[in-house]
């Protein structure tokens, strides 16, 4: 009675011995079936936010189909809003091991990381990332280690700290003489005006800080403080010819997929020679449209009050607003951004009142992973309401040319070196301010 059943499996166990074949998810069209029933049914819990259910799903899918893609992405996500980070961590490294050039999966793990702690490795990831995505520019990701595509921690906040030498050809930006023509007298002598040269050193801090308001809120408050601070060592300067400057900002932003709109009120401070201090305040706006995956519309504009100590005559109201576009230069890394942009005042004293027009080129230039230079050049023209000074009846008008070139070398994934060379022309109406000057910078700068 037994003889059938006996036989059936000795032929079974025969055919598995001649036949090896392994009984996979591929290979079993039901099983098959199933799992995609399976996958679409977690992916539809996701797209609810039925995170939970998802994450329990995809967990079962992996022990079937560890090597699915859409498996680990689904898991990756679900176990991410499930604040099981340390599975989502694993999940898309399982992804990245097989698709390393994928720069959407590098910034999602660097979002994974941020919210471990691991500052330093979200930044590796951003910087890898960079590689495959032009849209990842450095100044994106330096500024608060996101984009605009994945912004998931509701603190974020970044710093640089730098200083080091310096040389300045003008350190006072006077004139190359101090004999000049005004008005009706020529070669007259204006006294401690002409050009110093110094050699100095200089110390440059800032912090940027941002608080989502919500898990999922578009909005941001955001804060700001900054710092800058040059010493000259020549002792033919003024004693009180240092320069100091420092400035407290606080407002709120609001990010979409494509758009960046910020509203700051800032508070500045500023201590220039011969004893001269200004305090600033007022608001500055920034908006940002991503209208292309590689083009970037950016205006922004500012209102300030500024109030003197010495030449209480520049005491008013002082703006400006410009448009900028940011192109980014296929996959190299490289970018450019052309802006022009109209400023003005409205004080007090004709002499110090003007408005006028100010157009500039930025470049970044990716030499390699560790090295990048950034050229500039820009011109302004100003044109005052009165004359530069009472001897003078031509009304006063400025132009004022900058070029330069900055170059930034990484040392670590936080420390970079740094060294800028910047010339300045400033041709003028009045010889009293027409000048030139040229500065260069070595040092040290230090990102967190």
């Amino acid at each position: 009675m037994f003889r059938q059943p006996l036989l059936r499996l000795l032929w079974t166990i025969l055919f598995l011995l001649l036949f090896p074949l392994r009984a996979t998810a591929a290979s079993l069209p039901a099983l098959d079936l199933a799992l995609d029933q399976s996958r679409a049914q977690a992916k539809t819990l996701v797209n609810k936010g039925r995170y939970e259910e998802a994450y329990q799903l995809y967990m079962r899918l992996l022990r079937e189909e560890p090597d699915n893609d859409e498996t680990n992405y689904g898991l990756a996500l679900a176990a991410a809003r499930t604040r099981r980070y340390s599975q989502a961590l694993l999940a898309f490294e399982r992804l990245i091991d097989r698709y390393p050039a994928d720069a959407k999966l590098r910034r999602s793990l660097a979002d994974v990381y941020l919210r471990l702690g691991d500052r330093g490795a979200a930044r590796r990831e951003l910087d890898l990332a960079r590689q495959y995505d032009p849209t990842l520019t450095e100044e994106r990701i330096a500024r608060v280690l996101d984009s605009l595509e994945s912004v998931q921690s509701r603190f974020q906040a970044h710093g640089r700290l730098s200083g080091g030498v310096m040389y300045d050809s003008n350190a006072n930006q006077g004139p190359a003489s101090d004999k000049m023509s005004l008005g009706l007298f020529d070669n007259l002598t204006v006294h401690g005006v002409k050009a110093v040269d110094s050699w100095g050193s200089y110390l440059n801090g800032m912090l940027d800080a941002g608080w989502r308001l919500g898990e999922d809120s578009p909005w941001w408050f955001v804060s700001d403080i900054a710092f800058f601070k040059r010493w000259n060592g020549n002792p033919k300067l003024p004693v009180n010819n240092d320069f100091s400057w420092g400035r407290a900002a606080l407002g709120l932003r609001h990010m979409s997929s494509r758009t960046l709109t910020e509203l700051r009120v800032k508070g500045e401070m500023a201590d220039q020679s011969l004893d001269q201090r200004v305090s600033v305040l007022g608001p500055e706006g920034t908006f940002v449209w991503a209208a292309l995956p590689n083009l970037q519309l950016i205006t922004r504009a500012a209102l300030e009050k500024r109030v003197y100590t010495q030449d209480i005559g520049r005491d008013g109201t002082y703006w400006w607003v410009g448009e900028y576009m940011r192109v980014l230069l296929g996959s190299s890394g490289h970018e450019m951004t052309l802006g022009m942009r109209a400023l003005g005042s409205a004080v007090d004293t004709p002499d110090y009142s003007y408005h006028g027009l100010e157009a500039s080129l930025r470049l970044r230039l990716k030499v390699t992973d560790k090295f990048q230079l950034l050229p500039f050049a820009s011109m302004r023209r100003e044109n005052y309401d009165g004359p530069a000074t009472v001897l003078e009846q031509e009304y006063r008008r400025d132009t004022v040319c900058r070029t330069g070139l900055f170059a930034l070398y990484n040392l670590t994934s936080n420390l970079q070196a740094e060294s800028g060379v910047q010339y300045v022309d400033t041709r003028s109406s009045s010889p009293l301010y027409t000048y030139r000057q040229y500065t260069f910078n070595m040092g040290l700068a230090w990102t967190f």
